[in-house]
């Protein structure tokens, strides 16, 4: 065809130049990890943080291996964590998601979220408690009659924005 769309197409530019603040508001800050550490396969724990749904990190379903540690790039204020775990179609975790604040006297825990997730085909966002800015994020499945499965295909952390 000779005939092209372009050539009958008008562009509006009586609308003005693009402006030039952003014409959206940053809702979520994504957390960069430094390096992580488990309780079983440590050396697979940065599966759980890598961006690529075709890998993971899993315990061996025993309670004291069932913890994962992320140590984030900055001590950061959080206020999401996003996860997609194993089988979640079936399955539902129960969870608790710590951080560890440093202070005068040491380190303090601070429980961020604590609970069963819900089944899901994806990911599913925790909203996470507020506290003050944490050197170190701790995922661990509680225990059920004695045993604790966890198997995460990928976990995200989204800071708080100053001010808010």
């Amino acid at each position: 065809s000779e005939y092209f769309p372009q050539d009958k197409l008008i562009a509006p530019l009586w609308r003005g130049a693009t402006p030039g603040t952003p014409s959206f508001t940053l809702s979520r800050i994504p957390v960069s990890i430094r390096k992580s550490i488990a309780g079983y396969q440590s050396e697979k724990a940065a599966a759980s943080y890598d961006d690529n749904e075709e890998t993971l990190w899993k315990n061996d379903g025993k309670v004291q291996t069932a913890w994962i540690e992320f140590q984030p790039s900055r001590q950061v204020a959080l206020k999401e964590c996003c996860l997609k775990l194993s089988d979640w179609r079936k399955k539902t975790y129960r969870l608790r998601i710590s951080g560890y604040c440093p202070t005068e006297n040491g380190v303090e825990e601070v429980i961020l979220w604590e609970g069963e997730t819900e089944k899901s085909l994806g990911y599913i966002t925790l909203p996470l408690a507020e506290s003050a800015p944490v050197g170190k994020i701790r995922i661990e499945a509680l225990s059920d009659n004695g045993k604790a499965s966890l198997s995460i295909v990928e976990a995200e952390f989204y800071a708080r924005q100053l001010g808010h």
